[in-house]
Parts: C-alpha cells; structure tokens; sequence
C-alpha cells in the first residue's frame, strides 16, 4: 500500500490547526473561539454576509457548552450551526459554526456573540462583530424615476425629437 501524501498534509493540517488555537489560550485556559472580533467592512441591505468561528478547547479535562446567544446589538445578526447546549468539546477538537448578517437597514452595525461553558466552573468567550450596512444599488427603475421627476420639475430638460 502506497503513503497518501495528500493524507498525511490534511492530517497535518488540522493537527497544525488545533494546535495553534490551543498555543493562542491565556494562561487560565477554557474555551477559545476565533477570532474574538470580526469586521464584515460593508454588507448591501438585502444581502447576507458570513463568518466562520472556530471553538476550541484549551484546557486539560473536556468542556460542556452552556449557550450560545448574541447578547447586545443588532438581531440582524444570526448564529448558524451553534453547538447545542450540553455539547461536549474535547482537549484538541474544534467545533465549526457561522454567523450571518442581513442588514435590514443602512448604518453602522455591532453586537456580541457568547459562548458560555462549563468545566467544573462557568466561563464565556466572546465575539465582537461589526458591520457597515449601506444602502442597495439603485436599480433601473428607480434611476428613471429619478429622471422622470427632474424633467417635471424643470431640473432637467432637453431639446430635439422624442
């Protein structure tokens, strides 16, 4: 049977993975999710946005989940594949989960994901997200509204045929 290279570099790859996250764990180690902010820059209204956020566990024994809640801001913000409560995250696994943003009006938009955990004591690990939501392109018909309206008003005008 032939080494599968390709296999060993994917192995290696989520092991490098898992390790990095538990070096990046403060010294009273729990549950670490990144990243701890996010930044989705600018999100049109009517159009959704995602992130992916990585939970880890950094501490020797495993970890319950309690929750998973966004605490403060906006509920245009949506946590999709949580971990449901009483999941267990073992030394060295990582739960995959997302959140997504539907801006449902222009501004500057924030709030706050928790991760709440239990390892014999309670913990919360947060993320800070933020987002500029602006205002859709114009389609064509509001374009000739727009033009529409100027004409009737003397603000724009025009000579020849048609």
């Amino acid at each position: 049977m032939r080494p599968n290279p390709i296999g060993r570099l994917l192995l290696f790859s989520a092991v490098a993975s898992v390790a990095l996250l538990v070096a990046a764990a403060p010294a009273l180690a729990g549950l670490v999710v990144l990243p701890d902010q996010y930044d989705f820059d600018e999100v049109q209204v009517g159009s959704t946005a995602s992130a992916s956020i990585l939970i880890s566990n950094a501490w020797s024994g495993n970890l319950r989940i309690s929750s998973v809640v966004l605490t403060t801001g906006s509920s245009d913000f949506t946590p999709v594949n949580p971990p449901p409560s009483g999941t267990a995250i073992q030394l060295g696994s990582v739960y995959h989960m997302g959140v997504s943003f539907t801006p449902s009006a222009e501004g500057f938009v924030t709030a706050v994901l928790e991760v709440q955990w239990t390892n014999g004591e309670s913990g919360t690990s947060t993320v800070a997200l933020a987002v500029t939501a602006t205002p859709p392109p114009p389609t064509v018909e509001d374009v000739l509204a727009e033009f529409d309206e100027r004409v009737a008003n003397g603000a724009r005008y025009g000579s020849g045929s048609g």
